[in-house]
């Protein structure tokens, strides 16, 4: 899935990540901006951040 104002070619404007859910950004070009929003009230209390080297196992299944 890919994010971008180009909807016609099948890009998105934005995505909803469910709870529980991991999530990843892959540069398309020279640069990405990657931003994300939370609610209800974000917290840290269970949060887990991705090891290097994960993504290759956990998400090239989507």
């Amino acid at each position: 899935m890919a994010l971008g104002p180009d909807i016609r070619k099948d890009k998105r404007p934005q995505i909803v990540i469910q709870q529980m859910e991991w999530q990843h950004a892959q540069s398309l070009g020279d640069w990405t901006l990657v931003g994300r929003s939370v609610s209800p009230g974000f917290d840290f209390e269970g949060f887990e951040m991705a090891i290097d080297g994960m993504g290759k196992d956990v998400f090239n299944h989507h």
